[in-house]
């Protein structure tokens, strides 16, 4: 958006945003100097609204002729035009507030936008695309990814490097909170049902297992296997000595035990509707546990599976504490082209880092079903790390009540960000006066858009002072926790700088933490 200067001086260098809040038929528009220039300086103000250009104008007079007049575009809102508008020069901002007809985020809106019609008795939202009111809806795209033809061949979003083979076979992963579920039903107690709750989890995920040719698929990721990818080297442990020679013959018979247990108790619940737990069912146990200590490798082996079920059925874009465990540990993975931060997999040694369930978790936000140049044709061409970010915050405050969050290196565990949900619910338009000239064309496309408010504070580089005081903040507020990726990390602190400039200075800011939009 650009500016028109009357005079012969150089144009200022000024910032636009349009702010408005759900359901409020209102919208506000800050007007601001990004050199910190004063706008109390500027006398006899005058703005017009031009609704046949979609343009609003803003003049500031000296006696009789205009000294400066900027142009700023209007969205794709319906102004009442029988209310005034209010205005008022600030210290460091111009405030302009309308009223509408109807809210922004109003469904008649879009169905004008799209031609549709209403029948009688018919609701707004009916028959609207689903994605276009800007909310990013997070799916496991399983449907979409399935009906490609040929299959899917998994690119990097930031240089179009093949990484995969192309994929026929897709599978949904099982619910996050499959565990929590088979434990209400059934009960963890190992008395009752044996403990079929914890047994069925098992049986369920490894049902799931990470094999070649298949991919799952997650509302946030996919899933392929390490002999799927190309151009990639992974280690796989296939020169270590097999799983089955390392084992105690005891307890290779003791697992296989467990297995028909299982099945007599699905079979058994099926049938009789319930199931009693025997006795020797505790007894059963003691002896799992002496079989167990017998051999050390088949120790660190059965703790290593165990503690990664929580984390195999887990989030790892934004993992919950309840899947941390210390047996299994996050690895980067980059694109083997241009080394950009691409998902992550799980393994149980530094040293030979071999993934876990022999699975690599390709982030949506880092990767495309297609080459650059049909990006059109990207599947996931809709995620971005900013607005899976904040569709899954948005989910964890409405499940934890809590609109305090902390996020944690995955890696290293200490608090990296301080988030507090100031705003779910607003949609803003931003751009640059001095940007005018070249939209001219195109004033009609200017659209409001979704997303949150928020505050923040960067604790990357924080004292252990700093730290200890988050930490007792957190203990304190009762804050919700989540774990990220170091590279995630960066990424999503830069999209916060990013945007924390869309305010002057005098609504940048509050109680010491930067107020920043993170798109939905």
């Amino acid at each position: 958006m650009a500016s028109e200067l009357d005079t012969g001086k150089n144009p200022r260098t000024w910032r636009f945003t349009w702010e408005a809040q759900s359901h409020v038929p209102s919208l506000k528009l800050f007007l601001f100097n990004l050199e910190g220039e004063s706008c109390l300086q500027f006398k006899n103000l005058k703005v017009d609204l031009l609704l046949e250009q979609s343009l609003l104008t803003v003049c500031w007079f000296e006696g009789d002729e205009v000294s400066i007049k900027y142009s700023v575009p209007i969205p794709k809102v319906l102004i009442d035009t029988e209310y005034p508008f209010h205005v008022k020069a600030m210290d460091d901002h111009i405030e302009v507030r309308l009223v509408l007809l109807l809210p922004v985020d109003d469904p008649i809106l879009t169905k004008f936008e799209y031609g549709l019609t209403l029948e009688d008795g018919e609701s707004p939202r009916e028959n609207v695309p689903s994605d276009c009111f800007g909310q990013l809806l997070m799916g496991s795209d399983f449907k979409d990814l399935s009906s490609v033809e040929g299959g899917v061949t998994f690119h990097c979003r930031n240089c179009s490097t093949v990484l995969t083979k192309s994929i026929k076979f897709f599978v949904e992963m099982p619910s996050s909170d499959w565990s929590e579920v088979a434990d209400n039903w059934f009960g963890g107690c190992c008395c009752s049902f044996g403990g079929i709750g914890e047994k069925l989890i098992t049986k369920y995920a490894s049902s799931y297992s990470c094999t070649e040719g298949k991919c799952l698929c997650h509302s946030a990721f996919v899933v392929l296997n390490v002999h799927d990818f190309v151009g990639c080297t992974f280690p796989t442990g296939d020169d270590d000595e097999s799983q089955e020679e390392t084992q105690d013959p005891d307890l290779v018979n003791h697992i296989n035990h467990v297995n028909e247990d299982l099945t007599g108790h699905v079979n058994g619940f099926s049938e009789s509707g319930l199931e009693l737990c025997s006795t020797s069912c505790c007894h059963s146990e003691m002896t799992n546990i002496s079989i167990v200590q017998k051999s050390k490798e088949t120790v660190n082996l059965l703790v290593d599976q165990k503690s990664f079920l929580n984390g195999f059925i887990g989030n790892i874009f934004m993992l919950r504490s309840s899947n941390i465990t210390k047996n299994v540990q996050w690895k980067e993975f980059s694109c083997p082209n241009c080394s950009s931060f691409l998902g992550a997999f799980p393994c149980s040694d530094d040293y030979r880092q071999v993934s876990i369930d022999g699975g690599i978790r390709l982030f949506k936000c880092s990767v495309s079903t297609c080459q650059s140049v049909n990006r059109s044709k990207d599947l996931f061409g809709k995620y971005t790390l900013q607005r899976m970010f904040t569709n899954q915050l948005l989910e964890s405050a409405k499940d934890e009540l809590s609109f305090r969050t902390v996020i944690r290196n995955l890696q290293t565990m200490p608090i990296v960000l301080q988030l507090i949900l100031f705003n779910p619910n607003i949609w803003y338009a931003t751009g640059d006066c001095t940007d005018f000239g070249s939209y001219c064309e195109s004033i009609g496309k200017l659209d409001m858009m979704p997303a949150i408010k928020v505050l923040f504070q960067d604790y990357s580089g924080g004292s252990e002072s700093q730290l200890r005081l988050m930490e007792e903040w957190v203990k304190k507020n009762e804050a919700d926790e989540v774990f990220m990726m170091c590279q995630q990390l960066k990424e999503l602190i830069r999209c916060l700088e990013f945007s924390s400039d869309i305010y002057p200075p005098s609504h940048s800011s509050l109680q010491g933490l930067s107020l920043s939009l993170l798109r939905k």
